[in-house]
């Protein structure tokens, strides 16, 4: 019941978030061209290294994005992207789980696995377990089957493999290993 109701309240926010940036026209237009050839954005600023006092390895003069801007490959402009926020992705992966933090990344495909393989475990073993295994006369209740001593412990190791996977999943996004579903990294906290 708790996986439908995070399921449904991403849908939302997803389509939330598609319908506004289809109402809002793009707003990436340059104002201003560095190096004569390459355009930058308003998100973005030239980089004039006049006393060549190259510190960053830039070239001559490059556009230097502003934060939580970046360039994709793709662009004809530079600086038009707005990265995902990596504190974002954290906390719905840690908070809610279930993939949630590679959803808002749009790792749609990472997010399809992860989100089956909880709902899978979820319904087939808790039903298997609770509706097959356990009876509620007192001599069941005694003597418990192989069947029920393997269902316990496959529950118990299935339960123990979802946490680990969740803690991985949320220190790597912790530590911004991910990049989003347009290849682009998330904007550092």
């Amino acid at each position: 019941m708790v996986t439908l109701f995070v399921y449904i309240i991403i849908y939302i926010i997803y389509n939330l978030q598609t319908i506004s940036a289809q109402s809002i026209p793009p707003t990436c237009l340059p104002s201003s061209v560095c190096d004569g050839k390459i355009p930058c954005s308003e998100h973005g600023h030239c980089y004039y290294d006049l006393m060549n006092f190259n510190t960053q390895d830039q070239k001559l003069e490059d556009c230097i994005c502003d934060s939580g801007f970046a360039t994709k490959v793709t662009d004809s402009i530079s600086c038009c992207y707005e990265q995902k926020t990596q504190i974002m992705a954290f906390m719905l992966e840690f908070v809610i789980g279930f993939g949630s933090g590679h959803f808002y990344l749009e790792r749609t495909n990472y997010f399809i696995v992860k989100f089956s393989c909880y709902c899978l475990f979820y319904c087939s073993f808790y039903t298997i377990a609770v509706c097959f295994c356990y009876n509620n006369d007192e001599q069941s209740q005694k003597s418990a089957t192989a069947t029920q001593k393997f269902f316990n412990i496959v529950l118990i190791l299935s339960c123990c493999l979802i946490i680990v996977w969740q803690m991985i999943d949320a220190t790597l996004i912790d530590i911004n290993w991910f990049k989003d579903g347009n290849g682009m990294m998330p904007h550092p906290w």
